[in-house]
C-alpha cells in the first residue's frame, strides 16, 4: 500500500499556496490571477482533490463551507498534519505545488520574483522530512510541472533538454533521500498538454508566441519521455498531452471558457433520476392549470402528449411543444411571457430532451424575443441543427454515431469562446448565457473563465488518467477500494467506453481484472434527466427570477 502522496507541481495542481503568497495576492489583485474561494485555478475541485478522495480521505470541499474547506486543505500543504481526513490517519496527502512553479531558472527578468521553482518545493519537502517521525514505507511522488516554463516563461525549445534533465535529478534525489529513511519512492511524472489545444490560444495558434510555446512543450514532452523510460519499475510519464488532444465530446467536454463568477459548489451533487418532458408537462399541469391561461395552453398540449406517449418519441414532442410556445409568444394578444404556465415551460425545454432540441428551443426563442440580434450566429447553429435532425436523431442517439459527428458542439463552441474579430471572449451577451446555460446542463466546460485552467469537469478527467496510470502501472495503490472509487467516478463522468479509453483495470500482480463492461455509461437515449424538477421550477417562477439557469448539480443527456 502506499503510504504516502506527495505532490509537486504548477497552477494545475495548486490547492492555494500561490492565492496566500505576496506575488499570488497582488496578481489577485490586478487581475492577472484568477483562482476560486478555496484557493483552487479550477471553479471547484482540482485532480487533486479527486485523488484525496479516491484514496479514501474525508473530501476537502464536499459538505464544507469556505472557512471549513481553507482550514481542511491548508493541513495538507505540508507534512505535519497531511494524515488528517484519511481513514485511521493512515495515509499522509501533501501538495507542495505553487502556482507560476517553473523547473528550475526563470528565463524572463519580470518573472524572476512571480515565478517561484518546484526545487523549492522539493527544499519544503527535505526540510520537512528532518522532522517527520512516521517513516513511511512506501511514498507516491506526482510531479506536473512545465507548462510555466514553455508558456508563461517562454523558455526556448532548445533549452528544454536541459529543463527536463533538471526535472530528473530533482527525482533523483527525492529518491535518495527517501530511501535515508528506509522507504521506497514511486514516481508519476506528467507531461504537458498542447498550448495551442488551449482555449485562451483557439484563435491565434498560428501567433509566434503560441508556436514558440507548443514547439517547447513538443520538446519538453519528448525529453521526458527519454529521462523516464518504460523500463523504470518505480517511475512512469502519464501521458496528458494525447489524453487532453483526444476528441472532447467523448469525455463530454466542450472546448469552451465557462463565465466569469461561477461558485464554489459545496454541496455534492446529488443522484437525480430521469425526468421526461413528458413527465414534466404533466406535473405542470397540475401546479399551473388554474393560474391565467394555464387551462388553456395545457388542453393545446395534451394531444401532443398522447401522441407522444403512443409513440414513445420524447424528440418529436419536444419539437411541437417548442413550436406552440413559440407560436404563443408570437401572438401579441396573450402576452406569452408574462403567464406563469408558459415559462415554466419554456424552462422545461431548456433543461429536458437532447442537447439539440435544447439547442434548437434557445435559438428559436432568441430569435423570438430579439430577432435583430445574433442572426449570423444562430444562423450558424441552425445550418449544424438542420443536418442533426435530417439524419434521424433517434437512430443516431441508439447508433452512438454522434461520438464521432460532432459539428453541432463545435459550432456551440466556437460560438461561447470567439469575438468576431477571432479573440477569445467571454462577455455577458443573453444569447450567449442562454448557449452557456443549456451547454452546462449537458456538458463540461474545459475551462474556466480565464481561458487556461480546467475546470472541475476536465480535472475529474485528468484524475480519471492519472489513476488509470497508476492501477496499471505499479503493484501499490493508496487504498484497497481507489480502483473502485475510480470506477465509480469513470461511470459518474459518463466517459462513453467507444470514445475514449480509460482502463482502470488491475496491475498483473494484484486481483483479476475488472470488467469494463461493468463500469461503462453509454449514451442515454431519447429519456433524458431533467435539470429542474417541476417543483423547483415553481418555485423559481414565484420567486420572479429573470434568468433562468438549469441547476449545475445535475447531469443531462445529450447527442
Amino acid at each position: 500500500m502506499i503510504d504516502r502522496i506527495v505532490i509537486l507541481g504548477d497552477s494545475m495542481s495548486d490547492f492555494g499556496i500561490k492565492k496566500n503568497t505576496i506575488t499570488g495576492m497582488l496578481a489577485r489583485a490586478t487581475g492577472a490571477m484568477r483562482v476560486n474561494s478555496v484557493g483552487r485555478f479550477s471553479d471547484t475541485k482540482n485532480w487533486a482533490d479527486f485523488m484525496w478522495e479516491w484514496s479514501g480521505g474525508e473530501s476537502l470541499i464536499d459538505g464544507k463551507d469556505k472557512k471549513q474547506a481553507n482550514a481542511l486543505t491548508e493541513k495538507h500543504m505540508s507534512l505535519k498534519e497531511s494524515t488528517h481526513g484519511s481513514p485511521d490517519n493512515r495515509l499522509s496527502f501533501v501538495n507542495y505545488a505553487v502556482g507560476g512553479a517553473v523547473v528550475n531558472e526563470r528565463e524572463k527578468l519580470a518573472h524572476k520574483i512571480a515565478l517561484t521553482t518546484i526545487v523549492e518545493q522539493k527544499d519544503k519537502y527535505f526540510k520537512e522530512l528532518d522532522s517527520d517521525t512516521s517513516k513511511p514505507k512506501n511514498t507516491l511522488h506526482i510531479v506536473w510541472i512545465g507548462l510555466n516554463d514553455t508558456v508563461t516563461d517562454g523558455k526556448d525549445p532548445a533549452l528544454m533538454k536541459s529543463v527536463v534533465a533538471q526535472v530528473k535529478d530533482l527525482t533523483d534525489q527525492i529518491r535518495d533521500r527517501v530511501a535515508k529513511d528506509g522507504g521506497k519512492s514511486y514516481f508519476m511524472v506528467i507531461n504537458n498538454p498542447a498550448p495551442v489545444e488551449a482555449v485562451r490560444y483557439a484563435k491565434s495558434q498560428n501567433d509566434p508566441t503560441v508556436l514558440k510555446a507548443q514547439e517547447a512543450t513538443l520538446e519538453f514532452n519528448k525529453h521526458l519521455k527519454e529521462a523516464f523510460p518504460d523500463k523504470y519499475n518505480d517511475t512512469m510519464v502519464v501521458d496528458m498531452y494525447e489524453a487532453l488532444k483526444t476528441n472532447l465530446y467523448h469525455l463530454r467536454l466542450i472546448k469552451a471558457a465557462q463565465r466569469h463568477g461561477r461558485k464554489v459548489e459545496f454541496e455534492k451533487p446529488e443522484n437525480s433520476t430521469d425526468t421526461s418532458l413528458a413527465n414534466t408537462l404533466k406535473e405542470f399541469e397540475a401546479i399551473y392549470k388554474e393560474t391565467k391561461g394555464g387551462k388553456e395552453i395545457f388542453a393545446e398540449i395534451q394531444p401532443l402528449l398522447d401522441k407522444a406517449l403512443k409513440t414513445d418519441n420524447e424528440i418529436v414532442l419536444h419539437k411541437e411543444v417548442s413550436d406552440l410556445i413559440i407560436k404563443k409568444m408570437a401572438d401579441p394578444k396573450i402576452a406569452a411571457e408574462k403567464l406563469p404556465s408558459i415559462k415554466a415551460i419554456k424552462n422545461a425545454l431548456m433543461v429536458t430532451g437532447t442537447y439539440p432540441s435544447q439547442i434548437d428551443f434557445v435559438a428559436k426563442y432568441y430569435q423570438q424575443i430579439k430577432p435583430e440580434k445574433h442572426q449570423e450566429d444562430i444562423a450558424k447553429l441552425r445550418v449544424e441543427l438542420d443536418k442533426v435532425f435530417a439524419n434521424n436523431l433517434p437512430k443516431q442517439l441508439e447508433d452512438n454515431l454522434n461520438v464521432a459527428n460532432t459539428a453541432l458542439y463545435d459550432e456551440v463552441a466556437t460560438l461561447l469562446r470567439e469575438n468576431k474579430d477571432g479573440t477569445f471572449r467571454n462577455d455577458n451577451s443573453t444569447f450567449r448565457k442562454l448557449l452557456d446555460n443549456v451547454t452546462a446542463n449537458n456538458l463540461g466546460f474545459v475551462a474556466t473563465s480565464d481561458g487556461a485552467h480546467p475546470t472541475q469537469a476536465a480535472y475529474k478527467v485528468i484524475a480519471l488518467t492519472i489513476a488509470s496510470h497508476l492501477v496499471q502501472g505499479f503493484s501499490v495503490s493508496p487504498s484497497p477500494d481507489f480502483v473502485q472509487k475510480a470506477q465509480d467516478a469513470l461511470v459518474e463522468a459518463e466517459v462513453f467506453e467507444k470514445g475514449v479509453k480509460i482502463p482502470l483495470t488491475r496491475s498483473n500482480d494484484q486481483s483479476a481484472p475488472v470488467d469494463l463492461n461493468k463500469f461503462t455509461t453509454p449514451t442515454v437515449k431519447a429519456n433524458p434527466k431533467a435539470a429542474l424538477t417541476a417543483e423547483a421550477l415553481r418555485q423559481q417562477q414565484l420567486k420572479g427570477i429573470k434568468q433562468e439557469k438549469p441547476n449545475p448539480k445535475t447531469h443531462h443527456t445529450s447527442l
